[in-house]
């Protein structure tokens, strides 16, 4: 009155549960039923993965709750490298700085200014450029999603939004 499951000798009625319940451990596991990562997180030194290494475009900036106009010439984005170093490119010149995010998700900027590697150009380019760079001495949290990252002011009134090349 016995059967096999799993290599041990058991009642019939307890093998015909063996395929389904096994069926439902790898529906549930394939469906992210455990531990699933969420869509948006708060950037904290726990998870710079997900910020880490790409390279974010700047999509949109709105400051003290106004959008403003981009130049459509204007290619901004930043990357944030796990040697603590933000870097990236504001239209004209390219620029870094030191940044660390905290276990509470606040991003601090560790050197007193960006370093810029100025280069000529239009002037209207370098407007912006100083608005976007005036923008991200503001910013003081991260919030990541999968092809997307927004920084923002700690009053939520500056925001830089940006998305990741595969989101093109």
């Amino acid at each position: 009155m016995s059967n096999l499951c799993a290599g041990q000798a058991v009642p019939k009625s307890f093998g015909r549960l063996c395929l389904p319940i096994g069926l439902l451990l790898v529906f549930f596991a394939g469906c992210g039923w455990n531990e699933r990562e969420p869509a948006q997180a708060v950037v904290t030194s726990k998870n710079l993965e997900r910020v880490h290494g790409k390279p974010w475009s700047l999509r949109a900036i709105t400051i003290d709750g106004s959008n403003v106009v981009m130049h459509v010439d204007a290619l901004m984005a930043i990357r944030f490298d796990p040697d603590g170093q933000a870097r990236g490119y504001g239209g004209v010149s390219q620029f870094s700085r030191g940044y660390a995010f905290d276990d509470g998700g606040a991003l601090k900027w560790t050197t007193p200014d960006f370093a810029l590697q100025r280069k000529s150009g239009p002037p209207e380019l370098r407007d912006k450029e100083q608005v976007y760079l005036d923008a991200l001495k503001q910013v003081t949290r991260g919030i990541a999603g999968k092809k997307s990252l927004t920084l923002q002011s700690e009053d939520g009134s500056t925001l830089l939004t940006y998305v990741s090349p595969d989101a093109m």
